[in-house]
């Protein structure tokens, strides 16, 4: 016989998914860095709201009258 080892297919085998499985590791993950915690902040658009930008009054509005005016833009 010779100096060599001779290795069983299953040797080999768990020898490459031992590489696998390492080269796996060093992989940088994506991860979402906006995230707290793994928790991904969700929230959803208004259209009504979306790209909004009041006028400037010229007159002074009531507090009243302003306070009309964004509960219609929630309806």
């Amino acid at each position: 016989m010779s100096g060599k080892s001779v290795e069983s297919p299953k040797r080999k085998m768990n020898i490459l998914l031992n590489k696998l499985e390492k080269r796996r590791k060093k992989i940088k993950k994506i991860v979402d860095t906006r995230s707290s915690k793994g928790r991904k902040s969700r929230f959803i658009t208004i259209p009504k709201l979306v790209n909004f930008h009041p006028a400037k009054p010229e007159i002074k509005w009531m507090h009243e009258r302003r306070n009309e005016l964004f509960k219609s833009l929630f309806l």
